[in-house]
């Protein structure tokens, strides 16, 4: 055999590998995820169950210490993901997966209530604050709603939870998001506000304060916050890539740079960290 010939099958063999590695891409597709508390911390050794809802395959993964959990090379279509730890109640929610995608999905587990009519119990702690019975079978009943998919029950739940305890902070939170997702970005600006003077400490919230912000146009306002959420958690990846952008979109290219570098140094394995490091590139460019 020649060199020449070598050369030929050599260079052919890698197409074909490429050619594969294309295929197996577009023919399956993959997950990937975060699984946090309502404090925004990591929550290791959770079970994440995954459930094809049409073939019944079934996978069963547990998050690292990071809270993390990762499956590619599975069937596109819907799935049941079920998320579980002690002392957490269950999240499950259903998930499409595309074809040759690798999907994120944000999970956040609410601390497990006592079910009505188990031994009396007279207050429930919450992110560090007491419950008292009434305001625990409230938000039991919120979580309950939420994982069968009624957010006009959960809704509910919460505000009587926010009455009854509108000292604490996390009912707020969980609120101003069913408010968010049903477009009424003020009274879900007003009830983040309210939390966040609570709170002020949890990073989300300064995030969700943010992207609403954000979504009115209001850069200035947006940026101020995704600021604290940086300095409420400075290991927060979306905290950094949310402040990150917000300064491209006022042409700041050089307060972009470090927020962007370190967004790609706490989650270089993030879905969108190709896009964001050819962001970096550019950035770095008109920043000159």
């Amino acid at each position: 055999m020649t060199p020449g010939t070598k050369t030929l099958i050599g260079a052919l063999s890698l197409m074909l590998l490429a050619r594969a590695g294309d295929i197996a891409a577009t023919t399956t597709s993959g997950i990937r995820g975060v699984v946090r508390d309502v404090s925004d911390e990591p929550v290791p050794g959770a079970a994440v169950v995954l459930t094809h809802q049409e073939f019944g395959t079934k996978l069963t993964l547990e998050t690292d210490k990071k809270g993390k959990f990762l499956q590619v090379g599975i069937k596109a279509g819907a799935w049941e993901l079920l998320v579980e730890k002690r002392g957490f109640a269950e999240n499950r929610q259903s998930v499409k997966l595309a074809l040759g995608k690798t999907t994120a999905v944000d999970v956040v587990l609410q601390a497990d209530v006592p079910a009505a009519g188990a031994a009396a119990v007279e207050s429930f702690s919450l992110g560090g604050a007491a419950l008292s019975k009434e305001a625990a079978t409230a938000y039991e009943t919120a979580q309950r709603a939420l994982a069968a998919g009624d957010t006009k029950a959960a809704r509910t739940a919460l505000e009587s939870v926010v009455a009854l305890a509108p000292e604490v902070a996390v009912p707020h939170f969980a609120l101003a998001q069913l408010q968010r997702d049903a477009r009424e970005p003020a009274l879900a600006e007003a009830t983040l506000r309210r939390g966040l003077e609570l709170d002020p400490s949890l990073a989300d919230g300064w995030l969700a304060l943010g992207e609403l912000q954000s979504e009115a146009d209001r850069l200035d306002d947006a940026l101020a916050s995704f600021q604290k959420a940086v300095l409420a958690k400075p290991d927060h990846a979306r905290a950094h890539s949310k402040l990150a952008m917000a300064f491209v979109m006022k042409q700041d290219f050089a307060g972009a740079i470090p927020e962007l570098e370190r967004y790609l140094a706490l989650d270089p394995d993030a879905a969108d960290a190709a896009s964001k490091r050819s962001l970096l590139e550019e950035c770095r460019k008109f920043a000159k």
